[in-house]
């Protein structure tokens, strides 16, 4: 189980894409992105950064709370405070 955003980089650093799925305090999904190139985790700013297969980059995710892995639906997912 990948249980903080350092985790999830090291899962994710070498991987063909990446799916992330944010929750926001009542439940419902607030966000998704689904990204097919690299990712990469700048430890600094807690930002994953995703770049396409061409090289540029195509989304930039900062994530400020833990980030659990969902092998039901294959995703990473941000869920914040209540």
């Amino acid at each position: 189980m990948v249980t903080t955003r350092a985790e999830a980089a090291e899962y994710v650093k070498d991987a063909g894409g990446l799916k992330l799925v944010v929750y926001g305090a009542d439940g419902h999904e607030v966000a998704a992105m689904f990204v097919q190139g690299s990712v990469t985790y700048n430890p600094e700013e807690s930002t994953f950064i995703a770049v396409a297969e061409d090289g540029h980059p195509v989304g930039e995710l900062f994530v400020d709370e833990s980030v659990d892995y969902d092998e039901n639906i294959d995703a990473f997912v941000i869920r914040t405070a209540r």
